[in-house]
C-alpha cells in the first residue's frame, strides 16, 4: 500500500521549528532559492528536484524517509542521513499517483516521441517557409503553458489582470498566511527593474482585504516603498468564470531574448498588445490566447470594468495603503 506523501506539511515544521530568528527569507537566502519557490513547496503546488531534496534534508538534518513521508526522523541533529531508497519510493509513488498504468507508459512515450517530432518537422518547414510557428496543447490552438505566460509578462510594460481568485500572485496557506503565488516574483522584478505598471480586477462577492493587504506587504518587502505606487488593485461591480491577462509587450526585448515564444505568439498580437483567457480550473496550467481582432474589445471590457470598480469607490490600495 502507498503511503502518503507529506512533504508540504513536513517542511512547514522544520522551517517552524528553526526558531523565530530563522525567517523564511533568511532559510531561502540560505538554500539560494526564492521565498515564493519555498511557499510552493509548502502548498505542494511544485514538486522539488530530486537535488531540490537531498539540500533540504541535509539543510534541516533529516532523512528523505522523514521529508518525504514524515517518518522515522533523524536521531541526531545535524546527520544529514540521506536515503537514497527513499527517493525512489517517492518518485514511484508520484507516478503512481498518476494513474498511469506501467504497462503503458512505454507505449505513451513513444506515441509523444512521434507527436514531437512530426510537429517539429512542420515548424521548421513553416519557418523555412518564412511563416510562423503557432504551438498547441492537447490540439488545441492558442494554448500556451504557464512557463510561455510568465515569459510574456517578463517582457511586458503594462500588465492588465482580471482575476477569479488572485491566487497565482497571493495565497493564503494552512497556517493563515498571506504568502507569494507563482507569478509574485515576477510582479516585483517587473515593477523593481523595468519599472512595469500593473492593474488587477477582483470579482465581487468576497472580501479581498486580507488578500490585497499582504500583496501590497510583499510587494514593498520585495520592491521597495516606490514601487507601490506602480499597482493598483480595484474590487469589480461584476464576476467573471474564467479571468482575462492583457499584456503591453516590449517587442524587440522578446524577439530578442526569446525568438520562440515571440513567434509562437506572433500572430495573436495587435500592434504591441496580447490578451488571453485564464481558465477556471486550476488542473490546466496554462492559458488561452485570444485572436488579434478580438484584442481590442477584451481591452474595453476590462477598462469598464475598471471603470466601474473606480467609481462605486470599492477597495483599492495605492501608495499610501499601509
Amino acid at each position: 500500500m502507498a503511503r502518503s506523501i507529506k512533504f508540504g506539511s513536513i517542511l512547514s515544521d522544520l522551517i517552524e521549528r528553526k526558531g523565530k530568528h530563522y525567517t523564511r527569507k533568511k532559510i531561502a537566502g540560505e538554500l539560494d532559492l526564492s521565498v515564493s519557490l519555498l511557499s510552493q513547496y509548502e502548498s505542494n503546488s511544485t514538486t522539488p528536484s530530486f537535488d531540490k531534496l537531498i539540500m533540504l534534508a541535509e539543510y534541516f538534518g533529516v532523512t528523505l524517509d522523514y521529508l518525504v513521508f514524515g517518518e522515522s526522523p533523524a536521531d541526531s541533529k545535524g546527520t544529514g542521513q540521506i536515503l537514497v531508497d527513499a527517493t525512489y519510493r517517492f518518485m514511484d509513488e508520484k507516478l503512481e499517483s498518476m494513474s498511469v498504468q506501467a504497462e503503458r507508459r512505454q507505449w505513451l512515450l513513444a506515441k509523444l516521441s512521434n507527436v514531437i517530432v512530426s510537429r517539429l518537422d512542420r515548424a521548421v518547414d513553416r519557418l523555412l517557409d518564412g511563416g510562423s510557428v503557432q504551438t498547441d496543447r492537447f490540439g488545441i490552438p492558442g494554448f500556451i503553458d504557464d512557463q510561455t505566460t510568465l515569459t510574456l509578462e517578463k517582457h511586458a510594460r503594462e500588465v492588465c489582470i482580471f482575476t477569479t481568485d488572485f491566487s497565482y500572485d497571493v495565497f493564503i496557506n494552512e497556517e493563515g498566511e498571506v504568502v507569494p503565488g507563482k507569478f509574485f516574483h515576477l510582479v516585483a522584478e517587473n515593477i523593481r527593474e523595468r519599472n512595469c505598471d500593473y492593474r488587477f480586477l477582483l470579482p465581487k462577492g468576497r472580501d479581498w482585504s486580507r488578500h490585497v493587504d499582504g500583496f501590497f506587504r510583499l510587494l514593498r518587502e520585495a520592491a521597495g516603498p516606490a514601487a507601490i505606487a506602480r499597482c493598483q488593485c480595484v474590487v469589480a461591480e461584476r464576476t467573471l468564470i474564467s479571468g482575462l491577462g492583457i499584456y503591453k509587450l516590449d517587442l524587440k526585448s522578446l524577439n530578442s531574448d526569446a525568438p520562440a515564444v515571440y513567434h509562437q505568439v506572433v500572430d495573436h498580437i495587435k500592434e504591441t498588445q496580447i490578451a488571453y483567457i485564464i481558465p477556471p480550473s486550476k488542473l490546466v496550467h496554462g492559458d488561452l490566447l485570444i485572436a488579434r481582432e478580438y484584442t481590442s474589445s477584451t481591452s474595453e471590457l476590462f477598462e469598464e470594468a475598471w471603470r466601474e470598480g473606480l467609481g462605486k469607490k470599492v477597495r483599492k490600495r495605492n501608495a499610501s495603503a499601509p
